[in-house]
């Protein structure tokens, strides 16, 4: 039987993930049954595998698995008897490992504001140790290097894990639009005082760079940047005067392109990454990590996003799109100026020379 796979619902992934460590485990052999419950778009399946006679164990795991759902949205959602709003943990085994984390700690720290507790904000780091699989090692090259790094940009600090702290789930941008059209100011990143950032502000000196920020990543490589595009636009780009300075992904940081300037620490470090991107003239992205980052920074930016319904990911077509990425009528961030724009089109060279032209810089 062949399955179309190419259609990926929002927590797909994680429920593979979750059923590949399950049957790791039951191949130990000391599994006896097993309830399993899908949920499809808006229908639900409930199956039972094994030994009858454990059903009753079933049922009493049924009563845990509501318990556990309970505790966790009432933990969320509950705003009785919760720990101050300065006070946030987040859990590296349930919560996005990647640039997510930057919105979530806005909307953190944009809560923590509204609540008037005072600063800095708190993040703790927490693992929940019945996740069923392998705890989330905290020193995880991606979150040594991109999330407790993150936390400076906010004048965050670093908490103690198992203290006291409110924990909140993902919700993309959705809370940060909602507050900011109740009149409440988007919290915008500063560039740390760290030895990476100054070196980088020293480097630039009166240079105003436009920079490209390429994806070049081996998983949905749909969103990846059409690079012969991008050379064809550093060419033009510096025929027109510009300073060109490319970010190459991680892997690649150390790779040329072609005689265009590249800057290997932009690529390693998010506190030079951020002074160079405040620095810019202007600043160009595909859809990214790194660009989640602008969202909160004055600094001029154009998005070459596509946004349709022959997308092969799920968020990438407009429903959900419009989920994670509250767009006004025009489809832009809500708070965005006349210097900031998703260009909804393929990053090929007319899109974006149009796009460059047409930018109020």
């Amino acid at each position: 039987m062949t399955i179309d796979t190419e259609y990926k619902c929002p927590g797909n992934a994680q429920v593979i993930e979750g059923l590949e460590l399950a049957l790791a485990r039951a191949r130990y052999g000391a599994v006896r049954a097993a309830g399993v419950i899908f949920c499809e778009q808006a229908t639900t399946e409930a199956v039972y595998l094994g030994d009858q006679n454990a059903r009753p164990n079933v049922i009493f795991g049924c009563e845990m698995l509501k318990h556990t759902i309970m505790t966790s949205v009432h933990r969320v959602h509950s705003l009785e008897n919760q720990p101050p709003a300065n006070m946030m943990a987040y859990d590296l085994t349930r919560d996005p490992i990647s640039f997510d984390f930057i919105p979530w700690l806005a909307t953190a720290e944009m809560t923590r504001r509204r609540e008037k507790a005072p600063a800095p904000l708190r993040v703790s780091f927490v693992a929940n140790e019945n996740a069923l699989g392998d705890r989330v090692h905290p020193q995880l090259p991606f979150i040594q290097n991109v999330i407790r790094p993150a936390l400076a940009l906010f004048d965050a600090v670093e908490g103690v894990a198992g203290e006291r702290a409110r924990q909140a789930d993902f919700v993309g941008l959705r809370d940060l639009a909602r507050a900011y059209a109740q009149g409440e100011k988007i919290p915008q990143i500063v560039v740390p005082n760290t030895e990476a950032a100054n070196e980088m502000l020293e480097y630039l000196g009166n240079r105003c760079p436009v920079t490209f920020t390429l994806r070049e990543t081996h998983y949905g490589d749909s969103r990846n940047s059409n690079i012969d595009q991008w050379r064809q636009l550093a060419g033009w780009l510096r025929g027109h005067g510009e300073d060109i300075i490319v970010i190459r992904d991680t892997a690649n940081a150390d790779e040329p392109f072609d005689t265009h300037e590249t800057s290997p620490i932009a690529s390693r470090n998010l506190h030079a990454r951020v002074a160079l991107y405040r620095r810019a003239k202007l600043n160009m992205f595909v859809q990214n990590g790194p660009y989640s980052l602008m969202s909160y920074m004055s600094a001029p930016w154009l998005l070459f996003a596509q946004v349709d319904d022959d997308q092969p990911e799920d968020f990438n077509r407009p429903d959900n799109w419009c989920m994670v990425m509250p767009v006004n009528k025009h489809g832009q961030i809500p708070w965005a100026t006349d210097k900031h724009r998703i260009v909804y089109a393929r990053d090929n060279f007319e899109n974006m020379a149009r796009a460059y032209e047409e930018l109020v810089l």
